[in-house]
């Protein structure tokens, strides 16, 4: 099965800050939504854990709209909780969990995530060969994310989920000729 994942950060390197995951589970011919997930993670949970916060990704969200500044910053819970639950997410969504295939920016999130795992001691829910790139697919397919209309809060990790799905959808479905 088909996961989009898509994570906010306090940084933008491998040992970034995480403050909120978001996946959602879809089908890659139909882009139907199935379950989803989203947590917010406490900031100062990641740090004790060695991850980083870089001042320009920082000022960046200072400059972002209320709405997204507000998704981030309610009910954060302490990361290797946030990554406990997501793994029992993607659990669910697959007997074996190794065969999810996960779908995101894959020199950003799935670093990330691989990097918080590792630094809070828990075994990644996926095989490494399960990871698929959505700028390379948007690349191939020629389709171009930003003629699409984010019907969401850009920013939040389930919103940016969704949206991602439609355009990754649309890509897929263009190389297989449909």
């Amino acid at each position: 099965m088909d996961v989009m994942i898509d994570l906010e950060t306090y940084s933008n390197t491998p040992n970034s800050v995480i403050v909120q995951i978001g996946a959602v589970e879809f089908n890659r011919q139909t882009g139907e939504t199935l379950r989803n997930f989203k947590t917010n993670v406490d900031a100062q949970s990641c740090i004790d854990h060695g991850m980083e916060v870089n001042i320009d990704t920082i000022n960046w969200w200072m400059s972002q709209p209320d709405k997204a500044r507000k998704s981030i910053l309610k009910d954060g819970i302490n990361i290797k909780e946030a990554l406990s639950k997501f793994t029992k997410f993607i659990k669910t969504v697959e007997e074996e969990p190794r065969n999810v295939i996960l779908w995101c920016h894959a020199t950003f999130d799935e670093p990330i995530l691989s990097n918080a795992y590792n630094r809070v001691g828990i075994e990644e829910p996926w095989h490494y060969r399960s990871v698929r790139d959505l700028r390379t697919l948007i690349d191939l397919a020629n389709v171009d994310p930003y003629t699409y209309q984010n019907n969401g809060t850009h920013h939040d990790a389930l919103a940016d989920c969704r949206f991602q799905i439609r355009y990754t959808v649309d890509a897929l479905n263009k190389l297989k000729g449909v």
